[in-house]
């Protein structure tokens, strides 16, 4: 099945934000085939590192571990005694309720992705974590056989020696059918995300070339351009660029490891106020486990 979908700014530049996975993958790290996280934004990617961090995303992991063995006894352990969860059922749940529920199969997942957009310290014990997670319920769970996509708040803490969920927050947002292609959507607008904001940064060359494959084949207004001359021109690129009056971009998988969007921009000349059209299109493949543009062409033409 071929997957289409569009995102559109609007006059003045501002986006209306497709909430398909949080939109920037950064970092990817090797766990049992059955669950996975990656944090999605650079400031997350940076606040990872941090050993108490770390250490709560490594606790978050296990808990995602005990729902997937079955483990009610071991999912319980990983709550704080007077832990509360807004669950994905609409309602409050203490620690006891939220592992009953695990031992009757109302929470039983084929699969689970965390996608961690912001990760802080709050305190001297406290870790907070925010994102999305992609589940697949299967059993007895609610929507069992679908892709089930939610919004996500956690609080860690250590105060107890050990790192232990006190709160959690979890919204559906998106319920799908067509599992298959969701995960290798999400994983190609996350990587598209980064490479657009490494490119409006224009502060990190070699992370921004890294999202090109090596062979690329790029073309901009008539001119083909290898992947050593991108990169050498990579620090030249001016601080500011254009910003467009109106943007529309249309994305289409062709699978699960390629992909394309076509972009389609009115931008205005602050200098002359000439007005141009910029059309950009990029064919993305995964490549070893990564995403990276294949072949790009861009074109800018006068508007009468």
């Amino acid at each position: 099945m071929t997957a289409v979908w569009n995102s559109v700014v609007t006059p003045g530049g501002n986006p209306m934000r497709i909430r398909l996975c949080a939109v920037v993958l950064l970092v990817s790290v090797a766990l049992p085939a059955s669950g996975d996280w990656r944090a999605t934004t650079p400031d997350a990617q940076e606040a990872v590192n941090h050993p108490r961090v770390a250490a709560a995303l490594a606790a978050a992991m296990r808990v995602d571990e005990a729902i997937l063995a079955g483990d009610a006894d071991a999912f319980g352990a990983m709550f704080t005694a007077d832990a509360v969860v807004n669950s994905p059922s609409r309602t409050v749940v203490t620690r006891d309720d939220a592992a009953q529920r695990l031992r009757q199969g109302l929470i039983d997942y084929a699969s689970m992705e965390r996608y961690v957009e912001h990760a802080s310290l709050r305190g001297d014990h406290e870790v907070l974590l925010m994102g999305e997670e992609v589940v697949t319920p299967i059993g007895r769970a609610p929507l069992a056989g679908k892709t089930v996509r939610r919004r996500t708040t956690e609080l860690w803490t250590d105060a107890s020696g050990e790192w232990l969920l006190a709160a959690r927050q979890a919204t559906i947002y998106e319920v799908s059918d067509d599992g298959a292609s969701e995960v290798p959507r999400s994983r190609f607008l996350a990587a598209k995300a980064l490479k657009d904001q490494l490119y409006a940064e224009r502060d990190d060359c070699p992370r921004l070339m890294d999202m090109f494959s090596r062979d690329v084949i790029f073309w901009e207004n008539g001119m083909r351009m290898s992947h050593a001359f991108l990169s050498d021109y990579c620090p030249q690129l001016p601080p500011t660029i254009w910003e467009p009056e109106s943007s529309e971009a249309n994305r289409v998988m062709l699978g699960e490891k390629a992909a394309y969007e076509i972009l389609v921009e009115e931008l205005v000349d602050p200098d002359t106020e000439g007005r141009f059209m910029r059309t950009t299109t990029e064919i993305w493949r995964e490549i070893d486990g990564a995403w990276k543009i294949t072949h790009m062409n861009i074109g800018l033409h006068p508007l009468e």
